[in-house]
């Protein structure tokens, strides 16, 4: 169970608050009540719509259930079994007349197997920290659902929790044009190169600016296949042309870490410009032969001093 995103072909249209098919009697969700007794209700009244998903979570884990949220935002929520078979639909919305997200139609009946997914429920804790162990997924799951499960079935269920993750970083990057687009459209005069090339791993190059007021903000980025010379020349080439810098780089400061590409890029590229090293780099380095509190405070007094005495 978990969200999964569907696509559904009809419109889905929302039937309004008509008070011959709701209960009469005020039915709001109980979010006190144990979550193994949470069940849908025709009619039934949330907060917001992340409550009403929370509650079918916990309705899908407890009775074994594979739930698709086909459509899933602000103002509206179609839940159907991820078994294209099963009867199971719910329409929610936002009522007319109250602050309240309602169940507006409801087929609860399942003609479908149980299922219980265990990564499916904790896709999205594995999405946020994928180095969760299994140890720790056993214990929140005893602590969550009163349920006792094997060392084995938490690997299984992290392998494909984290598979889970992978399609939907997938999905995302499949989307990197339409970005670009936006880009372009909201930010008039940008600068968007894309070239995709299918590899294991990437280096984020990036390059950020101070503003007056000692803030830094981001002038430019770039996703590429390893950090190098060439492809650090490559970036600073586009960038110096983006800023229109023709003067060999005469008035600009560049700072960055001791990458030997990046330091060999800019001579070629800025051979006028003054390039110093990130202090916070330096400082890695020279903790490695001269280590303790004495050192470092000597270190950084040196660093903030204005003048060589």
């Amino acid at each position: 169970m978990g969200e999964k995103v569907g696509v559904s072909g009809a419109v889905e249209e929302d039937m309004g608050d008509n008070k011959d098919v709701y209960p009469e009697l005020p039915n709001i969700f109980n979010d006190k009540l144990n979550w193994k007794e949470q069940e849908p209700v025709l009619g039934m009244r949330f907060e917001i719509p992340k409550q009403l998903k929370h509650m079918l979570c916990n309705y899908a884990v407890a009775n074994g259930y594979q739930l698709c949220f086909v459509k899933n935002d602000t103002r509206r929520l179609l839940v159907k079994c991820c078994d294209g078979k099963c009867t199971f639909r719910l329409w929610g919305s936002w009522m007319s007349d109250d602050k309240s997200f309602q169940i507006k139609s409801l087929i609860g009946e399942h003609n479908c197997a149980k299922n219980f997914k265990l990564g499916t429920h904790f896709k999205h804790q594995f999405y946020n920290n994928q180095k969760m162990s299994v140890r720790l997924l056993r214990e929140e799951v005893k602590t969550a659902f009163g349920i006792n499960v094997s060392m084995s079935q938490c690997r299984r269920a992290k392998s494909y929790a984290l598979s889970l993750a992978e399609g939907t970083i997938a999905k995302n990057y499949a989307r990197i044009w339409s970005y670009g687009e936006e880009i372009r459209r909201s930010n008039p005069g940008s600068t968007v190169k894309i070239c995709v090339d299918s590899m294991p791993d990437g280096e984020l190059l990036c390059a950020v600016g101070r503003d007056a007021n000692n803030g830094i903000f981001l002038i430019a980025w770039a996703a590429v296949s390893v950090e190098n010379k060439e492809n650090w020349k490559w970036f600073i080439e586009t960038l110096s042309e983006d800023l229109q810098c023709w003067n060999d780089g005469h008035g600009m400061v560049l700072i960055s870490d001791q990458h030997k590409g990046l330091i060999e890029a800019v001579k070629e590229v800025f051979p006028a410009a003054e390039h110093r090293q990130c202090t916070r780099h330096i400082y890695a380095n020279f903790r490695k032969r001269f280590s303790g509190s004495k050192f470092e405070n000597l270190f950084w007094k040196a660093s903030k001093a204005t003048t060589e005495a």
